[in-house]
């Protein structure tokens, strides 16, 4: 990744993806620097010089002043810090904080109308703080809990504009004076949900190591916690990503439905984190899934459902997860939806996923991944939830060969009366067709599947 300082000053060259999660994995970084001197007569023969030169953490840089480099990093700071680095001495020794780790994660840094919008998550909740250039606190914002935020630009240099949605609210942009304090409306998407009738909240449980861990629910207020309601649980837990609330007309089909629809924090994504993501790679993967395991049976406990009334579902990474823990434990659930999933550890070895999945090519890490292998862990005579397992044909990341073998597998082991379906998008790769038929018809085939199985009916209003 390349590019220039705002001064024209300096080439900035990262290798790897920055001061933060990518799509596959959390990825170590390097910095360096050009220095060209002047922007309209650049020196060619300039060295190359290190801002970070050896590849131990993520780096980003947000803004440079002269000889300084504000970089974000998570350098002896797992939820992030904005720290100062003169080009002249940048061993991290003398680096300075200007925004220190705190206990909660700082997610990015953007500098906007000369100040440096800092958005965090505080137990996965969103929090923005507005500094100084030097890292002085302007103002707090607490956007609405329970979303996720985008900050940017207003239209003048004392205002902010904040972009949040949640389950239940599509995107709302709403204006921030830092000046006064003072907030407005600008614009909001209209719906035709009658969210007011739906409630959203947080619930924490405990996995089976001991870890607490937070999951959002949300239903009709005015359901009935006796172990009878429909309920959707979605899991990610890879790849340092965190799995946010957000605004899905599926999500609203579902809760129209009379489901429950259920998102837990699982570890191996980033909402706590580096250490959030690093607790479950590699030999410790089955912690992910431990904690969904481990949130079904808290929402069964509660009487939010029952095992016949339990549906999970996850895509990529999440397909994968979906996969274990119904072959891990298949009494728990009575729906899976695995989507285009890396199903076989055994075969599943290409580029930087070693680097959170491991290899099988490693004595050490074998056993590991045959232990928990999706693939390997299908039992014949065993009664499995109805499952359906969608792939692409084109899939690059996620070959559609694993998901075949595998609804091939659990298909001669069922032995019960539920489906193991698979759906094979010809067209589209791992992120499917992106025109519009296709996507409706894809979450109209899964929806249509849960809820058919878990015995719902349509419901009019």
């Amino acid at each position: 990744m390349r590019s220039l300082s705002t001064d024209g000053r300096y080439a900035i060259i990262s290798e790897g993806s920055g001061a933060d999660s990518d799509e596959i994995g959390w990825e170590d970084s390097r910095l360096h620097v050009l220095e060209f001197g002047s922007a309209t007569a650049p020196k060619m023969s300039a060295p190359l010089l290190p801002l970070a030169a050896t590849r131990d953490a993520a780096y980003r840089v947000i803004r440079t002043s002269g000889t300084y480099f504000a970089v974000l990093t998570d350098n002896g700071a797992p939820r992030h810090r904005l720290v100062d680095i003169h080009i002249a001495n940048p061993a991290a020794a003398n680096w300075r904080d200007i925004i220190p780790e705190s206990a909660d994660v700082l997610q990015s840094v953007r500098l906007l109308n000369g100040r440096l919008v800092a958005a965090y998550l505080r137990d996965v909740q969103p929090l923005v703080r507005v500094r100084t250039l030097d890292g002085r606190l302007v103002r707090e914002i607490q956007p609405p809990l329970l979303s996720h935020i985008l900050a940017q630009a207003g239209s003048a240099d004392s205002l902010l504009d904040i972009e949040s949605e949640s389950y239940l609210q599509g995107p709302t942009l709403t204006q921030h004076d830092l000046t006064t304090g003072a907030s407005k409306t600008l614009l909001a998407l209209p719906s035709a949900f009658p969210a007011g009738e739906y409630v959203q909240s947080q619930r924490w449980y405990v996995s089976k190591d001991g870890t607490r861990v937070p999951m959002f629910p949300v239903h009709r207020k005015d359901i009935k916690l006796d172990g009878t309601n429909p309920t959707l649980l979605y899991g990610c837990g890879a790849s340092g990503t965190s799995t946010l609330p957000g605004y899905s007309p599926d999500i609203l089909t579902w809760l129209a439905l009379g489901g429950v629809y259920a998102v837990p924090s699982l570890r191996g994504g980033g909402e706590f984190g580096r250490s959030w993501y690093t607790a479950a790679i590699l030999e410790r993967k089955q912690t992910t899934f431990d904690d969904i395991i481990a949130a079904a049976e808290f929402l069964i406990a509660e009487r939010y459902t029952s095992s016949s009334r339990l549906a999970i579902q996850g895509a990529s990474n999440g397909g994968q997860l979906v996969a274990a823990v119904m072959t891990q434990r298949p009494e728990l659930l009575a729906v899976a939806i695995a989507g285009v999933p890396p199903i076989d550890n055994l075969r599943y070895d290409r580029g930087r996923h070693r680097g959170q999945c491991g290899s099988a090519a490693d004595s050490t890490q074998f056993p590991v991944l045959f232990a928990s292998s999706p693939l390997h862990r299908v039992r014949p005579g065993t009664w499995y939830p109805a499952t359906l397992i969608t792939s692409a044909l084109n899939d690059n990341r996620s070959p559609a060969w694993a998901a075949m073998k595998c609804a091939a597998a659990l298909q001669a082991a069922q032995s019960c009366a539920r489906p193991v379906l698979l759906r094979a998008n010809v067209l589209g790769g791992h992120y499917g067709n992106s025109e519009m038929e296709s996507l409706l018809a894809n979450a109209s085939d899964v929806l249509t599947f849960v809820a058919s199985h878990l015995g719902m009916r349509a419901v009019s209003r």
